[in-house]
């Protein structure tokens, strides 16, 4: 598979404008109770039982997730909370963080080149499993409605592919080598 090789920076870019565009679709859903027998009305759709939900892009998730952070650090700094709580909150929210990781991973990877190739299938491979725990749990189903957290599970599962390729070939050119 040279062409992984050939064009890489090609692919990468093509994968963060991927990456981009599935963070500005819809994620996960804000929860409303309504009772079955009610219709769920536009924008909201029915999840399961008796809620519904209005569908929020990944990019609100994620200011919403920094803002905790912050906040977390003012409060702590104001003296009103400790800081064994704090850490245990910041890191709680620090890892709905994890899928942001590769947009930073592939920028490096595409203006520094295969130097942070370790890095970026770490940070691909905890973005995968972040965004999964998100995918699965969050909207009670599967749904094809938040289809932003959808297309950002089958990108990272397709640029980890391309990157393990990558480093194959790479640790295959260094064997020769010596």
């Amino acid at each position: 598979m040279t062409w992984i090789n050939k064009y890489k920076r090609l692919w990468r870019t093509a994968v963060l404008i991927l990456l981009l565009t599935s963070i500005t679709g819809p994620w996960i859903f804000d929860r409303i109770y309504v009772p079955a027998q009610y219709p769920c009305s536009p924008p909201n759709y029915r999840l399961a039982g008796d809620f519904c939900g209005i569908p929020f892009a990944g990019i609100w998730f994620y200011s919403s997730a920094i803002g905790h952070i912050f906040n977390l650090t003012a409060r702590l700094f104001a003296g009103e909370i400790a800081l064994t709580h704090l850490s245990l909150e910041m890191l709680w929210r620090s890892l709905f963080l994890l899928p942001l990781l590769p947009f930073f991973t592939t920028l490096l990877l595409i203006f520094q080149g295969d130097r942070h190739l370790k890095l970026a299938l770490a940070g691909w491979g905890a973005a995968l499993i972040m965004s999964l725990f998100l995918g699965l749990t969050n909207s009670f189903r599967p749904s094809l409605v938040a289809w932003g957290i959808w297309l950002y599970i089958g990108l990272a599962i397709v640029a980890l592919v391309l990157e393990l390729f990558v480093f194959r070939s790479r640790a295959a050119l260094q064997t020769q080598h010596v």
